[in-house]
């Protein structure tokens, strides 16, 4: 029997099966939505992603401090729900900006107040009709700075998924897996030119897939007049 391939565009979650809500990228590379993964972690310190079954550590942040990928929704641009045309912090009317961390819109005071807020001015905040940032903006010098302790990050923290300064290193993550920057971004390279591969090999066996479906489903006329006469 054949059966329903989906598509590079359809970009459904595997969890529940439907348009990606903001979609998160794991270290094993497969992408889920935010609130997919809170229940899956949810009570848990080790989960296992649904497709590759490979284990995984819960970030002490939850996670919303895995890796938002905005280019796999439908649109680069600002939401534009009518039924998200309230501020979800404080139930304002007149939206300002969107903040693509906390995945919510909000108005001009909830903005200022990410600006303000030691932890919540490290989030990407988009005014309203604007583009989201991509892959290509310049990173802000701030962007690479420990938002705590105001220093350089200079490692990356395998068992939350973020970078982390020295200071943060040597405190809260010192049990952690740990390593420097550069190192981890050789091995995250490896990793993706790993998928990448894998992924080339199974594409004949896919296009192989769909047209023998393609040829059953054209011979299924002639097959059931053959068998009703």
């Amino acid at each position: 029997m054949a059966t329903n391939l989906p598509t590079a565009e359809e970009n459904f979650c595997e969890i529940c099966n439907s348009a990606y809500t903001s979609p998160r990228l794991l270290d094993c590379f497969h992408i889920f939505c935010t609130t997919c993964l809170e229940k899956l972690i949810e009570g848990k310190q080790i989960f296992r992603c649904p497709l590759c079954r490979r284990d995984l550590p819960v970030p002490i942040e939850g996670i919303k401090s895995v890796p938002f990928i905005p280019y796999t929704t439908k649109s680069n641009s600002v939401k534009k729900n009518e039924t998200e045309r309230t501020c979800e912090m404080c139930d304002e009317i007149e939206i300002y900006s969107r903040c693509i961390d906390c995945d919510q819109n909000m108005c001009k005071s909830c903005h200022d107040y990410h600006l303000r807020n030691k932890t919540l001015r490290k989030h990407t905040l988009v005014e309203e009709n604007t583009e989201l940032p991509t892959k290509q903006d310049k990173i802000r010098p701030e962007d690479m700075q420990c938002g705590e302790h105001v220093k350089e990050f200079s490692f990356y923290c395998k068992s939350c998924n973020s970078l982390i300064c020295k200071d943060c290193k040597e405190s809260k993550h010192f049990l952690h897996k740990t390593e420097y920057i550069d190192s981890a971004v050789k091995d995250m390279n490896l990793s993706l030119t790993s998928v990448v591969t894998s992924l080339n090999s199974k594409i004949p066996f896919l296009s192989n897939t769909i047209e023998n479906a393609k040829t059953e489903k054209k011979e299924i006329p002639d097959t059931y007049r053959h068998n009703k006469n």
